[in-house]
């Protein structure tokens, strides 16, 4: 997972830093950094954020057009 890839996820899921930070048991400021380029994700974090943006994206409801 990149940063952008990150952002655009939570972005799409209407999803704030401290909002997934909270759902994936990762800190915020962490997630920022990741975001910004200034750190690396442990496998760890990696895995917790993924599951979170997964469990996000399956408790979302279609859009109508």
């Amino acid at each position: 997972m990149t940063a952008s890839t990150l952002r655009l996820k939570r972005f799409k899921l209407e999803l704030s830093q401290y909002q997934l930070s909270e759902l994936a048991g990762v800190s915020r400021f962490n997630i920022s950094q990741f975001e910004l380029g200034h750190r690396n994700l442990t496998k760890d974090e990696r895995g917790r954020i993924w599951s979170a943006i997964k469990k996000a994206e399956s408790n979302v409801e279609p859009k109508s057009p």
